[in-house]
């Protein structure tokens, strides 16, 4: 099971990313209750929380809002961070920390970024190589998003980081 934890801003996080992990399915941890999303054995927990927890993982994904205003603290070298070039308190939070970071936003320096934003689709580019929690290299690459309905920029580029980092590395293409 694939740990994703999110710091913040929860509601378009959790509405981008549900889609997403629904049909591998999924454990929603937040509001004081646990529910079950998808069918079968859930490939992923989503835990929402306000600030960054203590964790004892050997990988997992955390994922910053764009209201986190909380502190850092150590994290444990298997889990990846993904945050918007712009949040400067998960910047400050990860810093020092040793952690391997994806900013994302519209900037050539960022990581993820997205090349195109269309009605029904958009292609997200990789910028720079990424190691994913598969142990697989990625390599720079345009990946192509469908949605129903387009999300903002910021929780599409999150949940493409995730969906990079636990698909497989030959996937192009999926679908929110």
């Amino acid at each position: 099971m694939t740990a994703l934890i999110v710091c913040g801003d929860r509601g378009a996080l959790r509405e981008t990313l549900l889609p997403l992990l629904e049909p591998g399915g999924v454990w929603l941890c937040g509001g004081g209750a646990l529910r079950q999303y998808g069918g079968g054995q859930p490939e992923f927990l989503l835990y929402e929380s306000r600030g960054v927890p203590a964790l004892a993982l050997d990988q997992g994904i955390l994922l910053f809002g764009s209201d986190f205003c909380g502190k850092g603290r150590e994290l444990p070298s298997g889990v990846i961070a993904v945050f918007e070039t712009g949040n400067h308190a998960a910047a400050q939070a990860l810093q020092g920390t040793g952690t391997l970071a994806i900013a994302c936003g519209a900037s050539p320096q960022d990581t993820l970024s997205a090349s195109s934003l269309e009605d029904h689709r958009a292609f997200v580019s990789l910028q720079r190589t990424v190691k994913n929690l598969r142990g697989e290299i990625l390599e720079p690459r345009e990946i192509a998003v469908r949605y129903r309905r387009r999300p903002e920029l910021y929780p599409l580029l999150a949940a493409s980081a995730v969906r990079l980092l636990t698909a497989p590395a030959r996937e192009t293409a999926f679908a929110l």
